[in-house]
């Protein structure tokens, strides 16, 4: 149980720090909110240009910056439902497909390591002539080979890494097999792995990029729109560039949908700047300046959602068209693209699925002879609770 006294008085003995780093974290903010306000007076050439020293300053202008940090999204409805008539028009012919995955990780109170891997996904063909999706799941079960720790690390890191090779997998066979004009295929998550970054040269992130890589190389190839959806991001791409700009001394932990926050209408976004993080795209290749990202507005009370793409989308001049099937996407959503959340839905594994698992292996080791055992400590919990 939680003793809510003794946690108050050892919150109390924390309160200055807490107090210190807020007043850190709001001073820094209005600075960097000073240095997007005077943006309005630099365009696109002159920024990069004073960027040019930096070997990584978190992002770079496209020529979108001239049209200023805002890009206005122009329109508004009086109800709902003219929301979805536009939603609608807008999606009419433009199949969506997005992959999505779930896991059950090895639990250490059973004798046998063993994990799930499952992945949903869904597409969504928006054809007036046969409305309709489809979807389906794979699945992977990770045994005691592949769980083992090595070079790529423990357990848990493996399963995360199956997963996404999974879900990347999902999408690459969309990618490759024939399909209607005007797809769009959408990643759960960042194409820039920072998160899978332990160290330089590391087999796991270096897993991780050589997947996007190909990922990247696919959409490319079929000229189909990649888009990859944050809907919670911490990066502070945007904020580490104002700060190299301004000469300050680091963001200060700003995120850059702090710093967007409350700045954007629905539907408005941010100009195309490329993703210039020093770290993981020192891996990536050609690939390493060639990754775009904006921020859009998809919701009316929450930060704005980090979209990241190819940058030969923008130079093709589909940017926009794109971002409307987003908007679009989301307004069937809720404020999510109703594509993931139901990629999402395909596949996520609730608690009694997860009793489900162990007990099927449960029955599929006992035919084969071999005993799956609960430790003493597992079994004396579940008892107690």
């Amino acid at each position: 149980m939680l003793y809510r006294d003794r946690l108050l008085g050892a919150l109390e003995a924390c309160a200055s720090a807490f107090d210190a780093y807020d007043a850190a974290l709001t001073g820094r903010l209005e600075a960097l909110v000073a240095a997007l306000d005077a943006l309005s007076e630099a365009d696109a050439a002159s920024l990069g240009a004073a960027l040019a020293t930096f070997d990584a300053p978190g992002a770079l202008p496209t020529e979108e910056w001239d049209r200023g940090a805002r890009i206005p999204f122009g329109l508004s409805w009086n109800d709902h439902s003219a929301a979805r008539a536009w939603a609608f028009n807008k999606l009419a012919g433009r199949p969506t497909f997005a992959a999505d995955g779930s896991q059950i990780e090895p639990d250490r109170r059973f004798s046998l390591p063993v994990a799930l891997v499952q992945v949903g996904w869904f597409e969504n063909l928006h054809a007036a002539e046969a409305p309709g999706y489809r979807k389906d799941v794979d699945v992977r079960v990770l045994g005691p080979d592949d769980l083992k720790e090595d070079e790529v690390g423990p357990p848990k890191r493996k399963v995360d890494l199956a997963r996404f090779e999974l879900e990347v997998a999902a999408l690459r066979r969309y990618l490759a097999a024939p399909g209607e004009p005007g797809r769009i295929v959408y990643l759960d998550g960042s194409l820039v792995v920072s998160f899978a970054e332990k160290r330089k040269q590391d087999a796991y992130s270096l897993r991780y990029v050589e997947l996007v890589r190909g990922l990247l190389a696919d959409a490319e190839a079929a000229r189909v729109p990649l888009i990859a959806y944050v809907d919670t991001s911490y990066a502070h791409d945007l904020a580490t560039m104002l700060a190299s700009w301004r000469g300050l001394s680091g963001t200060g932990g700003v995120s850059d949908a702090a710093l967007l926050a409350g700045r954007l209408e629905w539907g408005d976004r941010t100009p195309t700047a490329i993703c210039a993080r020093e770290g993981i795209l020192d891996n990536y290749g050609d690939w390493a300046r060639r990754i775009g990202f904006c921020y859009l507005q998809t919701n009316a009370d929450a930060p704005p959602a980090r979209l990241e793409y190819p940058l030969w989308i923008q130079e093709a001049g589909l940017l926009d068209e794109v971002l409307d099937v987003v908007r679009a996407d989301a307004i069937a959503g809720g404020g999510y693209p109703y594509t993931l959340a139901a990629a999402d839905a395909t596949a996520v594994l609730s608690a009694a699925d997860r009793d489900g698992f162990y007990r099927t292996v449960q029955e599929f080791l006992d035919v084969r002879g071999v005993p799956l055992r609960f430790s003493k400590k597992a079994l004396s919990k579940l008892r107690r609770r």
